[in-house]
């Protein structure tokens, strides 16, 4: 018999995994890709850096909206 209640978050799991395999080898596919056709590790760094641009810029905006929002252990919120 199936445990239909284990369904829900196993199918979350793997279609979660599968979006941060796509996610991260996204990047290096298109480094190798550079790689390749340049035969030089200077445009696939770059490309890399690029790749990398937006979630260095965006996670310290990110971390600044949800502070107020997620409870740190070990502190109180005072009114």
């Amino acid at each position: 018999m199936v445990d239909r209640t284990r369904l829900p978050s196993s199918r979350y799991l793997a279609g979660s995994f599968l979006a941060r395999l796509a996610e991260e080898g996204m990047a290096v596919a298109i480094a190798l890709l550079a790689l390749e056709r340049t035969g030089s590790a200077g445009p696939a760094a770059l490309l890399m850096a690029a790749w990398l641009v937006p979630h260095i810029l965006v996670a310290p905006l990110v971390g600044r909206s949800v502070r107020g929002f997620v409870a740190r252990p070990g502190f109180t919120r005072s009114s």
